[in-house]
């Protein structure tokens, strides 16, 4: 069973979080089990105080070495094989490919979640932790950018997901943002469902599907397709995707 420990100032916003949804639904079935665990439990004045201002002179404050040794060393204590990761701008930037392989190779994980200024330099040179950022864009607290991390490993434990055949089709983890969906009515204020999804017919629809799909991806994110191989189908549908897009730019549409 895969087990996930969070060291937080904020354990609230966790226990929200693995309160509803499939979060809460995957834990009541035993997928997982999660430890959320208050720094300040590991301060050691009377204040809980756990941070201080940083050497230097600059703002804000610094997350300090001892609360969170402490905490690591605890967590370590009940599951020695655990591994320590930490949000962090200087970190690998995650994509799907990332969480697949994160996934597989680690069925223990501790989420440090930073906070103020972040944490003490020293701790990444007493304990091995490994940094990963969700972009070049800064969050008021580490704890948001874990419930992103978290959210996307338990939705690729078998089981969380109710259709597991939903992951593989996700938009990135196919390699290519998903097709337009649509649902009842058929028709409102003048747009109506394409036809080629009311036709029934499975073979044309899963084609057309994946033309749209590569429409997306050629316009949003075309380095998704760099790389990859394709089956005859694929390059069929890649083809008329291609067209369809350069007729559009010539018409203006």
């Amino acid at each position: 069973m895969n087990s996930y420990y969070v060291l937080t100032l904020f354990p609230e916003i966790f226990n929200t979080y693995f309160s509803i949804g499939l979060a809460k639904k995957g834990l009541d079935k035993g997928l997982f089990s999660v430890d959320i665990i208050n720094l300040r439990d590991f301060a050691k004045n009377k204040f809980k105080k756990v941070d201080d201002y940083p050497f230097g002179g600059s703002s804000g404050l610094v997350l300090q070495v001892q609360p969170i040794m402490d905490a690591i060393n605890y967590i370590e204590s009940i599951c020695p094989d655990v591994v320590f990761f930490y949000p962090s701008p200087r970190g690998e930037v995650l994509k799907q490919k990332k969480l697949f392989e994160i996934s597989k190779k680690f069925d223990k994980i501790c989420f440090l979640c930073g906070h103020y200024k972040g944490v003490d330099e020293r701790i990444f040179k007493l304990k091995e932790i490994k940094e990963i950022s969700l972009g070049d864009y800064v969050l008021n607290s580490g704890e948001i950018a874990t419930v992103v991390l978290l959210d996307g490993l338990l939705r690729l434990i078998p089981g969380f997901i109710g259709n597991e055949k939903c992951i593989m089709e996700d938009s990135i983890s196919s390699c290519l943002l998903e097709s337009p969906n649509y649902t009842k009515p058929r028709e409102i204020f003048g747009e109506a469902v394409p036809d080629i999804l009311l036709s029934g017919h499975h073979e044309n629809i899963k084609f057309w599907q994946m033309k749209e799909s590569f429409k997306k991806t050629i316009k949003s994110k075309p380095y998704l397709i760099l790389g990859r191989s394709f089956s005859k189908n694929e390059k069929a549908a890649f083809a008329q995707a291609k067209a369809e897009i350069l007729k559009e730019l010539y018409s203006g549409g």
